[in-house]
């Protein structure tokens, strides 16, 4: 990978822009602290100075701080900004970042790219943002989609959840509901998917799913009733019966 000054490639970036939008460089202002303007009213000064600011931040936080102030904004300014960095940036994660912000805007190949990260991520992040964002853009018909991956016993189990908490967020109540219908194909300790079952009792608590009650309490009798693994089956009957005492607030 080439060692370009990041300072020239700001300065390269923020006049190809201006120049596309007619604006004379020396307008952009040299200040090194972001210029006050409310949310998304930024000007197209504001807008490529927080440009050249960005590139020429070090610290992680302060670069995420002032792209989140770039990419809310309304600018025209923006969009060749976020272009630029999804089609040129060596840095997969700010791709990402751009490609997320893009897709909200109605942009194919962002969109693309957000479901390539859904089909075959580089890692979890990438999943998982993918999983929200086009959850977030498509709506309830995507539901279908993140349901297959969550009930593909071939896909990373991380990347089962994320599906799962992507479902959540498009459709709380059915979310639940499947998780219920996923309790009741339970009829075996053997290969007790407890870390799932977990994540379950989780999603049912935040949104007080009681209907989940009486699977959690058959699945604690199942665990009372069967010898088929003894050795983890009372610390599978106290999880168990916390998590049903957890939904219906009964005393312990």
């Amino acid at each position: 990978m080439s060692q370009e000054d990041p300072n020239k490639s700001a300065k390269s970036l923020v006049d190809s822009i201006l120049k596309k939008k007619s604006l004379p460089p020396s307008e952009v202002s040299s200040k090194t602290e972001s210029p006050a303007s409310s949310p998304g009213t930024e000007s197209t000064e504001d807008i490529a100075s927080l440009i050249a600011i960005y590139f020429e931040l070090e610290e992680p936080e302060e670069r995420d701080e002032v792209f989140d102030q770039i990419s809310n904004s309304d600018s025209p300014l923006v969009l060749d900004f976020l272009e630029n960095m999804l089609n040129a940036d060596s840095d997969a994660f700010l791709r990402s970042a751009a490609a997320s912000r893009l897709a909200r805007r109605g942009h194919p190949g962002a969109v693309a790219l957000l479901g390539e990260d859904l089909d075959d991520p580089q890692e979890s992040f990438f999943f998982a943002q993918a999983a929200h964002v086009l959850g977030e853009i498509i709506g309830p018909p995507f539901f279908d989609t993140l349901k297959e991956i969550w009930q593909d016993p071939e896909r990373d189990p991380e990347y089962r959840q994320e599906a799962m908490l992507a479902m959540e967020s498009i459709d709380a109540v059915r979310a639940c509901q499947e998780s219920v219908s996923f309790l009741q194909n339970i009829h075996s300790l053997v290969d007790f998917p407890e870390e799932e079952i977990e994540a379950a009792v989780l999603l049912f608590a935040r949104h007080q799913f009681t209907d989940a009650i009486a699977q959690l309490r058959r699945l604690n009798q199942l665990a009372q009733a069967k010898t088929d693994a003894p050795s983890t089956k009372a610390g599978i009957e106290v999880f168990l019966e916390e998590a049903a005492q957890l939904l219906s607030s009964e005393p312990r």
